[in-house]
Parts: structure tokens; C-alpha cells; sequence
């Protein structure tokens, strides 16, 4: 089947929205944590206040969630229910946020493409597509905080990729082509580049190799040919009428 690329472009709008709505909250929280609510972890005439879930909702921002399934019931319709990787809450019911060990997070783990089941709430389901996330990082992460670095698709019209989800829309509403197209076989020739002429380059310069003066000595097999008396001057510095130097006059 088909990628429906109005679809894909409808589903990519509203994990971007979500996602929003995600960090928004991730960040409140933060900073009502940290700046209103000074008490927590203290003690007071009845116990603990509540401790600080500033790390969970660092974690959060930072993750937002990993997953997004879809599932078609027979009494509920298509639900979608998308997965976090951490422990804190998001209020937003329309959202399908769920944490890991919730029981909807649970089946949400374990989901693939076809997976079938039976539930009181929900009559028989079937899971009709999985959608897995990547987020930004290093420096980049707090320039694309509310956006995906790339979304994989796996479902019943087949799979596909998007990266950077933002981006892809803003490429679809200005109509040029993304980096994330679903249809890969059309992909447009690459155009003609008219390389700049080559520059002829000088021809190199050849130095004249220096010629050093080489020693050359003889060797000499008759030695007593030669004299090796050295000629020492006997004459003393000074007579024996001569003054002996003084040290102190020497040392002033």
C-alpha cells in the first residue's frame, strides 16, 4: 500500500504539537519546582512535603517520548498512545501520554506492527502502526528542543523515515523537496556543476645541488718519515732576578 503523504503530513504536525505541548509543560514545572515551591524535601510538624521531581522533568525535556503506537479497537476506535521513557506525569489525556509502568505503557513496550489482543475496555485490538522517535543533541538539542531529529514509520501502508520534522513541513508548505521524502525511487537527476578551468601551475625550480669540499687524508705506513716532536719553549715566564707576583696585589 501506498504512502499517503497527506496523512504523513497530518500525523507529522501533531507529534510536533504534542511534543510542544510536552517540553511546555516539562519546563513549568522546572521552574515552579525550583523557584515557588523552596520546601521540598523539608521536614514540618507532620511529616515530609512532598520531594522534588525536578530530575524527572529534566529528563522529560530532555526525551519527551520515544514511541507512538496506534491501535484500532473494536469498541474505542483508533487509539493512539504515545510512550516516555521516564516516570514523570503529563496531564493531557488527549495526548496519549503514558509512563513505562503504566498498564497502557506496558503494552505500548511491547507493541509491534500487527500485534492482535483482547481487552474488556477495548474488545479485540490490533496495533496498525509504530512510530519511533530521535531527538536532538550536543549543541543543537536547545535549537530544536520541540522538534524531532527523525520519526521512523513502520505500519500496514508500509515504511518510511522523516528527519527533522520541522523542517519537512516547512519544506512541504514552500513546496520545495525534503531530505525526509517518503518516495525514494524518484529522486531528481543531480545538475549539471561547471567546474572552474583548471589553473596551469608553474613549473617547479630546480636548485643546483651545493658541492662540498670533501677531506681527504693519507695514510701513512713508514712513520719515521715523519716528525712527531713538538717544539716546547724551556725559557721560563721569569727569572730568577724577577720579582715574585704578590696574590694580595693581584686581588687588590
Amino acid at each position: 500500500m501506498p504512502i499517503n503523504l497527506k496523512k504523513l503530513e497530518e500525523n507529522t504536525e501533531r507529534e510536533l504539537d504534542i511534543l510542544k505541548g510536552v517540553i511546555d509543560y516539562a519546563d513549568r514545572m522546572v521552574y515552579e519546582d525550583t523557584t515557588l515551591d523552596v520546601r521540598g524535601g523539608m521536614v514540618y510538624n507532620t511529616g515530609y512535603y512532598p520531594s522534588s521531581q525536578v530530575h524527572l522533568y529534566k529528563l522529560l525535556r530532555k526525551n519527551a517520548y520515544a514511541k507512538t503506537v496506534v491501535i484500532e479497537t473494536a469498541n474505542k476506535g483508533v487509539l493512539e498512545y504515545r510512550l516516555s521513557s521516564t516516570e514523570a506525569v503529563y496531564p493531557n489525556l488527549e495526548s496519549g501520554y503514558c509512563t513505562p509502568h503504566s498498564n497502557v505503557g506496558r503494552l505500548a513496550t511491547i507493541c509491534y506492527p500487527g500485534y492482535e489482543g483482547t481487552s474488556k475496555l477495548w474488545g479485540d485490538y490490533r496495533v496498525v502502526e509504530v512510530r519511533s522517535f530521535d531527538r536532538f543533541g550536543g549543541l543543537e538539542f536547545e535549537l530544536h528542543v520541540r522538534n524531532f531529529l527523525q520519526m521512523l514509520l513502520d505500519g500496514d501502508e508500509g515504511k518510511s523515515s522523516i528527519h527533522n520534522l520541522r523542517r519537512y513541513l516547512d519544506d512541504l508548505r514552500i513546496g520545495k523537496s525534503t531530505q525526509g521524502d517518503i518516495d525514494k525511487t524518484n529522486v531528481p537527476a543531480t545538475p549539471d556543476v561547471k567546474l572552474p578551468l583548471a589553473v596551469p601551475q608553474a613549473e617547479p625550480i630546480q636548485l643546483s645541488q651545493p658541492e662540498l669540499p670533501i677531506a681527504q687524508f693519507t695514510v701513512v705506513d713508514d712513520a719515521e718519515k715523519f716528525s712527531s716532536d713538538v717544539d716546547i719553549d724551556e725559557e721560563p715566564d721569569w727569572g730568577a732576578d724577577d720579582v715574585p707576583v704578590n696574590r694580595k696585589n693581584i686581588s687588590g
